[in-house]
């Protein structure tokens, strides 16, 4: 590949990229409108001819025990949880890892072809077992 045509492609990926911030940032917009319709007007969910939009106000479902205290004096005092995922020759695999604040490390973690509570679970084990 030329310098021409390299130059070309890194302008083209940065105005996909530009485009990609201006759609997130509708896409917001639109989200925050929908929300606030649906909440003037007491509603839980809209329907279209091929849609359905729901949006529940959830109130103190769970407390906020770390309040984003995320420094912590000792080890072992308070672990964290995330999920995310892979996709890996076209099929998703889910990850969930411990994380222990204090020692900011991954303290256990899992793959598996499902998130299921399995998952949640079978991390958490390995957790205690490993601490």
């Amino acid at each position: 590949m030329s310098m021409n045509e390299l130059e070309n492609k890194v302008a083209q990926l940065r105005e996909l990229q530009r485009m990609q911030e201006e759609l997130a940032a509708e896409i917001e917009t639109v989200r925050d409108n929908l929300k606030g319709y649906m909440t003037s007007h007491s509603t839980e969910e809209l329907y279209g001819p091929s849609f359905k939009i729901t949006w529940k106000e959830v109130t103190s479902a769970c407390q906020n025990l770390l309040a984003q205290r995320f420094d912590q004096k000792a080890p072992n005092l308070v672990w964290v949880s995330d999920f995310t995922y892979v996709k890996v020759a076209g099929r998703f695999y889910y990850i969930c890892a411990i994380i222990d604040l204090y020692a900011r490390k991954v303290i256990a973690c899992r793959v598996s072809a499902k998130i299921d509570r399995f998952l949640a679970i079978d991390t958490l084990r390995n957790a205690v077992r490993l601490r």
